[in-house]
């Protein structure tokens, strides 16, 4: 995202946040509007340039096992659906929530700020799905300190970076380990069980049975 669409985006979501008026005491209450140097921003090794040429399948072997890492940290209860607030709060993430009035505008992680904006006009589902991916953005960048991808480095044919098949791939182990979607599926259990288990869509739970092949 360029800096002229992130300024905008920021401005959008302060305007919404300060005509509803909810927005910022609903943040304040929860206690998550902590400072950005809480977690100083991992400066990468520009030498190293194996780091910036990150390839699909790298992404996704790092995502699942960053995301087992995160739920130790972040969330080793076994319950379910994951609070991802809670997740946000003991990581002292800021989370910014407003209704942007774009459908095309899930949500974004502001890069060494710690901060998570997303859009309260979506599905509870989109909304826990859309703060593990961006939650997997910033673990990616200020936890492991890996370096941004490029804008222009595509590698796949939707256009998804490597930075976004990570976080898309995190998102899904985090939400939904693998020890239990196995386990529950030995035991039959279906798609809108296990989307109703998690609090995700059902597509997110295809998702995560073929990535761990469980369904073709």
């Amino acid at each position: 995202m360029s800096s002229l669409n992130r300024a905008n985006l920021v401005q959008r979501v302060f305007m919404a946040l300060r005509r509803g008026g909810e927005g910022m005491s609903f943040i304040e209450r929860l206690g998550l509007n902590a400072k950005a140097d809480d977690h100083p921003v991992a400066e990468p090794d520009a030498s190293d340039q194996k780091q910036l040429e990150r390839t699909y399948d790298d992404a996704l072997k790092e995502a699942r096992k960053d995301a087992r890492e995160a739920r130790r940290l972040y969330w080793p209860e076994e319950f379910y659906p994951v609070d991802m607030l809670d997740v946000a709060q003991r990581a002292k993430l800021v989370v910014m929530i407003a209704a942007i009035e774009d459908p095309n505008f899930a949500g974004y992680y502001e890069r060494g700020t710690d901060t998570i904006y997303v859009n309260a006009l979506s599905t509870p589902q989109r909304l826990r799905t859309t703060m593990a991916h961006e939650f997997a953005h910033w673990f990616d960048a200020e936890v492991k300190g890996r370096p941004a991808d490029s804008s222009e480095r595509r590698v796949r044919r939707d256009c998804t970076t490597a930075g976004d098949a990570y976080a898309d791939e995190f998102a899904l182990c985090f939400l939904m380990p693998e020890d239990f979607v196995r386990k529950a599926r030995r035991e039959h259990a279906t798609i809108n069980f296990l989307a109703d288990t998690f609090g995700v869509s059902a597509e997110s739970v295809f998702n995560r049975l073929y990535s761990l092949r469980l369904v073709d």
